[in-house]
């Protein structure tokens, strides 16, 4: 029976030891958590310039597929004249030929931005997911942290209150 005394004196001891390290310890772990916070939402911010230049990407590449269709539409026009006025037509008809196949390589050209921009947006919007799913983890850990210095502090307070009954 002493010895069991003895024993949870002991450990008491120890427990009261222990505690305020872990006390110490958990205001640095929600300090960490806050930190992990703000770098999630800087990168949620990030994600969102990363969103609004896709946009403006994608917005310029519509631009230039319409300018490459009035160039067709101008390169087709000028083929017709061409062949009425032959003397001058078959410089006018290379030449024409040369924008359409630079026009054509311009829609492609503006098909593939759209492509990469549509992707830029598709990667812009996973990251904001993932910023906001480690904004939710840290805010659960600063709760988990909150609790585990409670928990010390009853632990702490028990711990005493056992010594003095102990005594």
């Amino acid at each position: 029976m002493i010895k069991l005394r003895q024993e949870k004196i002991r450990i008491n001891k120890e427990m009261i030891i222990v505690s305020p390290e872990m006390i110490i310890v958990s205001p640095e772990m929600i300090k960490i958590s806050q930190e992990m916070i703000e770098i999630s939402q800087e990168m949620i911010m990030v994600s969102q310039k990363m969103i609004k230049i896709s946009q403006e990407m994608i917005e310029i590449s519509l631009e230039m597929i319409m300018v490459s269709q009035k160039m067709i539409k101008i390169s087709q026009e000028m083929i017709e004249i061409s062949q009425e006025m032959i003397m001058v037509s078959q410089k006018m008809i290379k030449i024409n030929q040369e924008m359409i196949k630079i026009s054509q390589e311009m829609i492609k050209i503006s098909q593939e931005m759209i492509v990469i921009s549509e992707d830029m947006i598709e990667i812009s919007q996973e990251m904001i997911i993932v910023s906001q799913e480690m904004f939710k983890i840290n805010q659960e850990m600063i709760k988990i942290n909150q609790e585990m210095i409670k928990i010390n502090q009853e632990m702490i307070k028990i711990s005493q209150e056992m010594i003095m009954v102990n005594q």
